[in-house]
């Protein structure tokens, strides 16, 4: 099942990888492509673990920022609540994808 909150681009890598994979399963072992599309299988996962892993980093760094402007503020103050949504919001949407 596709993610709706996905980025484009992960959209686009998921339906490239799953695009070669059925087309590589559906070839006789000896087909001279085959390799080459196990190639390209293996580069463009090679590259979503790699969109994944600058995808983590960026999600620390707005959780840290967001963190940081949590411990300044008053506990009352409702921009407490907004961050504490916001926080939720951005695990959710990191957990999806």
């Amino acid at each position: 099942m596709a993610n709706k909150y996905a980025p484009a681009g992960v959209k686009l890598l998921n339906q490239t990888m799953y695009e070669l994979a059925r087309d590589v399963g559906g070839m006789e072992l000896d087909n001279p492509r085959r390799t080459e599309l196990i190639k390209q299988l293996h580069q463009i996962g090679q590259l979503s673990i790699s969109m994944r892993s600058e995808r983590n980093e960026l999600f620390g760094q707005l959780m840290d920022n967001l963190a940081r402007e949590m411990s300044t503020l008053k506990p009352g103050d409702v921009r407490r609540a907004q961050i504490v949504h916001k926080t939720v919001r951005l695990r959710d949407l990191v957990n999806e994808s």
